[in-house]
């Protein structure tokens, strides 16, 4: 009942306001307005010397109006945490709330950084509000804020107090049904960051606690919302995604270039394929802001739509503007001097060719620019999406694909060395068999399949699960001859999780062992569950997943059988 009513009288009174501009760390509301100055003049007795700075000097009996306006106008955090020991035991939550947001923002930007003294203050702010929240003298957006204001120092490298978060955490989640559109998803975002033992349930929370009240979140607290389960890896459920999704549809001209690329990368890693409509949203909202875009939030949102298997056709169409592609030069010229930019060169190249979209400006960029760099610029999995590419390239030609008649993307010598040498360490690395594995082999046991578990292509750049090569008990249905599978126990890592699709890595793959020959065969988690009663049902759906890809079993002679 309690939330109910909080939640209505919160609709009556919410005054709408533009969202927040990018980036997602974007700090929230200060907790105590923003109000008038001539409401701060009035209530704590400040007098304004100039239109940029108001004199804060506090009074013994100073309000805590006067206190707030005085820590909101400190030039310094140095200042700011001054304002607060000469106001000592006269600080409020608020205060408090206002302070450490004034801190992270701080800290965040790289304005400065927190000396010893500073620090020894900061110890004492802590232990301050942990006490008024034991009182219950913090209010909902105040401890939000604070939630918020912890975990920005907490990834900027600022030690915090032992407990300090955890109690937030924990405070935050018995009232997180009490907490407004803004206060879930920077309590979201903020339990994301810090990673604690309970930041996952409590993420979890603000997501059932937010189903009431979808339409009320700003672009950005959208983002922040699917980019903190993402972070976890905890999965809302696909009726709850798709309901936040759905505001994309209908606001997509709310939603800014970072918003969409955060929420794009989001979905890759929840493994969430949305409806076409959000997809057609999404192509359409970063088409019309490529020219603005970074490079990550670039690469980030072709990434995520190489591994939902979606084309961006707008995206890529955009891309190939003059201007746009004037842009993705400059962003990608930065590559030699940031590690950053390196990794969306390759990216961006791993990208479009999962996409098969080699006939693209943006491929042609980020490809040149990866060629440039030398291998210490590439992290391990860099190089590895760098060899992949020029694996999809040749299986695209051979395939048939036009490439225009440009040569295929090579790496230059010392390059493509470590991106071979990284691929054959770590794509091609010895596998472990799974309990999955052992019962499809197990089963093909029973159907006197001979086949060998974990084997490799003829040129040892790919492994496969199961093959069946070289047997006369499976043959081609057409010509009888001996068959060469490659049957694949695929896990739920190969599918989209809501809807069973497989994957882009999943599909290149697929692409990859058929350039070589192999007849690939998917042997699918969720409908292998529904066969693995006994051998007998095995077995059978193992027969009828081979009879579906064009395979027919002959069964060995008697002799071969007592053999």
């Amino acid at each position: 009942m309690r939330a109910a009513s909080s939640r209505s009288l919160r609709a009556l009174l919410r005054v709408q306001t533009s969202p927040q501009p990018p980036p997602l760390l974007t700090a929230p509301a200060f907790v105590s307005g923003p109000l008038p100055r001539s409401v701060w003049q009035h209530r704590g007795g400040i007098h304004s010397t100039s239109s940029t700075r108001m004199d804060c000097t506090l009074g013994p009996h100073a309000s805590p109006w006067a206190i707030n306006a005085a820590l909101i106008a400190a030039q310094t955090p140095a200042e700011a945490l001054q304002t607060a020991a000469d106001a000592g035991n006269q600080l409020n939550a608020v205060n408090q709330a206002t302070l450490l947001h004034r801190l992270a923002k701080a800290v965040r930007s790289e304005q400065c950084t927190l000396g010893p003294e500073d620090m020894g203050r900061l110890r004492l702010v802590q232990d301050a509000f942990l006490s008024l929240l034991q009182r219950d003298l913090v209010g909902d957006r105040a401890l939000a804020t604070t939630l918020w204001s912890a975990a920005v120092l907490h990834s900027c490298g600022v030690s915090l107090n032992d407990g300090f978060a955890v109690a937030l955490v924990k405070c935050a989640h018995n009232r997180v049904h009490f907490f407004s559109e803004q206060s879930l998803a920077n309590a979201s975002y903020a339990a994301a960051l810090l990673k604690l033992p309970g930041s996952a349930d409590f993420v979890l929370a603000c997501w059932r606690a937010a189903r009431a009240c979808i339409p009320g979140f700003a672009p950005q607290g959208i983002a922040q919302m699917v980019w903190a389960a993402a972070t976890l890896k905890v999965y809302p459920g696909a009726v709850s995604v798709d309901v936040f999704l759905r505001q994309l549809v209908l606001r997509s001209s709310e939603f800014k270039h970072l918003e969409i690329g955060q929420i794009a990368w989001a979905l890759a890693e929840l493994k969430h394929r949305p409806p076409r409509p959000v997809f057609d949203a999404l192509d359409a909202s970063m088409a019309e802001e490529v020219n603005c875009c970074s490079a990550q939030t670039l690469s980030n949102t072709l990434w995520a739509c190489a591994v939902l298997g979606h084309m961006p056709a707008r995206i890529l169409a955009a891309l190939s503007e003059p201007d746009a592609v004037a842009h993705v030069h400059a962003l990608l010229a930065e590559s030699e001097a940031s590690p950053i930019m390196a990794r969306d060169a390759a990216v961006l190249s791993f990208s479009c060719a999962v996409l098969g979209a080699f006939n693209t400006p943006v491929f042609h960029a980020a490809w040149k620019t990866a060629c440039a760099l030398p291998p210490t610029a590439f992290s391990p999995e860099g190089l590895c999406m760098l060899f992949q590419t020029t694996l999809l390239a040749a299986a695209a030609q051979a395939d048939g694909a036009n490439l225009n008649d440009a040569p295929l993307p090579c790496l230059p010598a010392p390059l493509d060395s470590a991106c071979e040498h990284m691929w054959r360490t770590f794509a091609v690395a010895k596998p472990t068999v799974s309990d999955y594995h052992t019962l499809v082999s197990r089963a093909l046991d029973a159907m006197s399949v001979p086949h060998t578990l974990e084997g490799r292509t003829h040129d040892g750049l790919l492994s496969i699960d199961v093959v069946i090569q070289g047997t006369d008990v499976v043959v081609d249905a057409t010509t009888g001859a001996p068959a060469t599978i490659a049957l694949e126990v695929d896990g739920p890592s190969h599918f989209a999780v809501n809807t069973r699709t497989p994957l882009g890595r999943t599909r290149a793959r697929n692409a990859l062992l058929r350039c070589r020959g192999w007849t690939v065969v998917s042997v699918p988690y969720f409908e292998w569950r529904l066969h693995n009663r006994s051998v007998d049902h095995q077995t059978a759906y193992l027969k009828s997943r081979l009879e579906q890809d064009g395979h027919a079993l002959v069964r060995p002679p008697a002799d071969e059988l007592t053999a």
